[in-house]
């Protein structure tokens, strides 16, 4: 007989997930990461790491302050992860039972999704509307979804994988909603330096709040697994419980601190990404493939004969990344595939490709 029959059948039902491997040789523009953004100058403070903390315990109380003044809240409101994913593992553990009832409007990271249904809860989610340049939050709808059966809402915002931002008097509304409901309210905010998305305004109104942030996007850590949740105090006291107690690493704190005390630099870096999207966005359209506007990272492309072009691209060495199979995403990502902001030597690669 075999030992695991002794694991929850949720677990025994659900799919590990297999990342893609031997990416090195290729253009990487398929996970979402800022693979170009640090250049040498930063990859040399990043190697000159104090050996002596290899073999030490890490330590938390240099970098929490630094993540605090950087998103504008006490640091009591800030708790470090190994990554958001762990962070969204946590928190599903920390409110969700076997059982309850939590919204989704989808499509969105598909770990939510994994963690929810290892917890046996019921996802109830709610499609963003196609409207062919862009992809709409259904806010009504949501809205109306939310009862006194809901026990947490959850937001993605800019939404990933659609890349659409909410509003903030929509983020308001759901706020107001979820209080008066008195049940958590998590929005993921990994993209949100590529937009004005920024829920950390209304922390001190509303205690049922909580947000995840990532260092992998914007400041192109996504290797080293450092995320942080905002929270109130009394949130963030009953993470902490769960949390292991050194979860996140002493280089991903080392670097957490360098790319802090560099934030004149990432943030030209950004406007660069942002341009080039803006053109690869231009160019894509030219060669008849469709754009949708988004506020992250990346574009999210539509045309007939999508698996021909990201095989070609592949053939090329460019990965991009069909998701045209999104789990909770109905018709809303036929034909899709979805390319991240190359770095400018990269992007003309990709032209000479595609042409």
């Amino acid at each position: 007989m075999s030992i695991t029959r002794l694991i929850n059948k949720s677990i025994l039902d659900s799919k590990a997930y297999k990342p893609p491997l031997n990416r090195k040789d290729f253009i990487k523009l398929d996970l979402n990461e800022s693979y170009a953004i640090l250049d040498e100058r930063i990859i040399q403070r990043l190697k000159d790491f104090d050996s002596f903390s290899i073999s030490s315990y890490p330590e938390y109380q240099n970098l929490i302050p630094l993540v605090a003044k950087y998103a504008n809240v006490p640091a009591d409101s800030v708790s470090l992860t190994n990554g958001s994913d762990h962070a969204i593992q946590l928190l599903t553990e920390l409110f969700f039972k076997k059982g309850d009832t939590v919204l989704i409007p989808s499509p969105m990271f598909f770990v939510f999704y994994h963690y929810l249904k290892i917890k046996e809860a019921n996802i109830k989610d709610i499609l963003f509307a196609d409207k062919t340049d862009h992809f709409e939050f259904a806010l009504d709808n949501v809205l109306d979804a939310l009862d006194s059966s809901s026990k947490g809402l959850i937001l993605c915002n800019p939404n990933n994988p659609l890349g659409t931002k909410i509003s903030k008097d929509s983020v308001l509304t759901l706020l107001e909603k979820t209080r008066d409901l008195d049940i958590p309210m998590i929005v993921d905010e990994a993209f949100f330096e590529y937009s004005d998305a920024d829920a950390t305004q209304f922390l001190g109104e509303f205690k049922n709040l909580i947000i995840l942030r990532t260092f992998s996007k914007a400041f192109g850590l996504a290797g080293l697994r450092l995320g942080y949740i905002i929270a109130d105090p009394s949130i963030i006291n009953e993470f902490n419980k769960i949390r292991l107690t050194w979860n996140v690493n002493n280089f991903a704190v080392y670097a957490g601190m360098v790319v802090l005390d560099e934030i004149p630099y990432f943030k030209d870096k950004l406007k660069e990404q942002k341009a080039i999207k803006d053109e690869l966005k231009t160019f894509l359209e030219s060669s008849g493939i469709q754009c949708y506007k988004t506020e992250t990272n990346f574009l999210i492309c539509k045309h007939p004969k999508h698996s021909e072009i990201v095989a070609k691209l592949k053939e090329n060495k460019i990965l991009v990344n069909d998701i045209s199979q999104y789990p909770y995403s109905g018709n809303l990502l036929k034909n899709a595939f979805r390319i991240s902001i190359p770095s400018r030597e990269d992007f003309e690669t990709l032209k000479k490709v595609l042409a």
